[in-house]
């Protein structure tokens, strides 16, 4: 597999991006590969078009670090690139075995290294640095913490991951008083400097705001996005992918959908946030929850945006479950599924569009399933609370 995705045009399998990974932002004569035929394109493309960056998906962290390194070439840019990734790696491992019992400590390097990381790696992408500060600063608020100043540096490791891909924010509602600005200051002060740090960098060395806006245009394009449809893990792919297979009563209604997902999806996801808020939940369900609404805010979600998936599912390591049995394996079944590469035809191409693979397909299905029957699950818990505390007043009169 690795020596038919690094030097030959076709991998094995299409287990990664399929034949080329140099961007069409960069000319072909002008960056050697760094293995093979692999340029680790998501990385060049930040490294070779900064600070125009004409993709706009840089924020945060991340545009300081193609800042601090624009004056390299691009192979100092790669080594140094994945020896900061090592390092987050490293230390987040250290972490979470050490906080962890010893019979899950085979899960901690399962999840530091699953499919989703592979797949960021592979693609030279920032999701891998950001799935390990989130993991990192995660294993700072997880225990009892006796340091306050241990805490604080938990948090604001979070609030630079969050800089990074501004849209794993939404994985925050699933803290405690999170508008609490006393209990949560180190968080939001580190978010909000990294944040603001990016368009004061971007207009002094001469940027345009308006190229930031090329991205989401290009999110936008029915052709890009069949064309990434592959590997594409979000809400978005999966309603597409619905429209082509139902009747044409229930396809109109995904029509409805596909057609205004932003507005469909800011009512799906505020809708079920307020229900995954729910004190009948636990920790680790609503952080999972939370985290799948979050890559669907695009419409365009690789593989690599599930290393927030695989950073949370962290967090179930140290919680004491008190959910049934049932609740504990549909979860576990959530993130098998999130971490295989399961890139294989499920359904032939049909009604003029390509073919269903299993990565946009199940992964989205069994991911938004589980988000709409915890908000489903926490329905019912209520509504037998009210009924149970109407019988209880019934009968004390």
């Amino acid at each position: 597999m690795v020596w038919s995705q690094y030097f030959q045009i076709k991998n094995f399998g299409g287990l990664f991006a399929v034949g080329s990974d140099l961007p069409i932002t960069v000319l072909n004569n002008r960056i050697k590969p760094i293995v093979g035929v692999h340029f680790f394109g998501d990385l060049l493309d930040g490294s070779v078009n900064f600070p125009k960056l004409p993709s706009g998906a840089y924020f945060g962290l991340s545009y300081l670090f193609f800042w601090l390194t624009s004056g390299f070439s691009y192979r100092v840019v790669f080594i140094l690139f994945f020896s900061l990734a090592l390092l987050l790696c490293a230390f987040s491992l250290r972490r979470w075995l050490s906080i962890v019992s010893k019979e899950n400590k085979g899960i901690v390097y399962a999840l530091h290294f699953s499919y989703p990381f592979v797949f960021a790696a592979d693609r030279g992408q920032m999701s891998l640095l950001t799935g390990y500060l989130l993991a990192l600063g995660l294993s700072y608020l997880v225990t009892q913490e006796s340091s306050t100043k241990r805490v604080s540096l938990g948090q604001a490791i979070l609030g630079a991951a969050f800089s990074m891909k501004i849209y794993l924010v939404f994985t925050a509602f699933a803290f405690e008083k999170i508008w609490s600005f006393k209990q949560w200051r180190a968080l939001l002060i580190s978010f909000f400097v990294f944040i603001c740090s990016t368009p004061l960098i971007f207009v002094l060395l001469g940027g345009s705001l308006s190229a930031l806006n090329t991205k989401s245009e290009l999110y936008l394009r029915e052709d890009y996005f069949r064309g990434t449809l592959f590997q594409n893990t979000s809400l978005r792919a999966l309603l597409f992918h619905l429209k082509r297979m139902g009747i044409d009563q229930v396809a109109q209604i995904f029509e409805i959908m596909f057609l205004n997902y932003s507005m469909f999806y800011i009512f799906y996801a505020l809708f079920l946030a307020i229900l995954l808020k729910s004190k009948l939940l636990q920790r680790p369900e609503q952080l999972l929850a939370l985290s799948i609404l979050s890559i669907s805010i695009v419409p365009i979600a690789a593989v690599y945006a599930q290393t927030l998936v695989c950073a949370v599912a962290l967090v179930s390591l140290t919680e004491v479950t008190a959910g049934s049995k049932m609740r504990q394996y549909l979860y576990w079944l959530v993130i098998i599924v999130t971490t295989l590469p399961l890139n294989i035809p499920v359904f032939p191409a049909r009604n003029g569009g390509p073919e269903i693979y299993s990565q946009s397909f199940l992964t989205p299905l069994v991911q938004h399933l589980y988000v709409v029957i915890l908000g489903g699950l926490v329905v019912v818990q209520y509504c037998k609370k009210k009924l149970s505390n109407s019988v209880v007043l019934y009968g004390a009169k």
